[in-house]
């Protein structure tokens, strides 16, 4: 489900905007189904996972990361920065690349943290390869996940 839905017209014109902000499913349902009576000697180690993305600003994004993000100038892109926390110290940065008018962005741009083990198993069944960008003068090198038919 989408988080955050936005629609633009053809001039670039912010027209609609939905967001979620609370999500309620199975109301009915009792907590106590939920219950699990585990045995005295097992332990559970709790750790965070990733929180959901925050929209941000390029200046935030350039604090949260610590350095200024890699941009495309001069592109006809709309870009949206969102934070996602992995922990309480640290995060990515998704910068999300959308052509004027369509709902998807064309690709997603993310940078800073590190991946999860658990995570990049599960990225490693989407075709990937090596790609090089140019943004703000630095040439970059970086791998491309293609996933959706893209």
């Amino acid at each position: 489900m989408p988080i955050v839905t936005e629609y633009y017209n053809l001039n670039g014109d912010l027209v609609n905007r939905r967001e979620v902000r609370e999500l309620r499913i199975n109301q009915e349902l009792n907590d106590s189904i939920f219950d699990l009576d585990l045995p005295e000697d097992v332990t559970i180690n709790e750790r965070p996972g990733l929180a959901l993305p925050k929209e941000t600003t390029i200046e935030k994004a350039t604090q949260l990361l610590g350095y200024a993000p890699y941009t495309l100038v001069n592109s006809n892109y709309k870009t949206i920065y969102q934070w996602v926390m992995s922990d309480e110290n640290t995060g990515i940065l998704n910068s999300l690349y959308t052509v004027l008018g369509e709902q998807f962005p064309k690709f997603i741009l993310s940078q800073g943290g590190s991946l999860d083990e658990k995570v990049l198993a599960t990225l490693s069944d989407f075709p990937k390869e090596t790609v090089k960008f140019e943004f703000n003068t630095d040439k970059v090198e970086g791998v491309c996940l293609q996933y959706g038919g893209v």
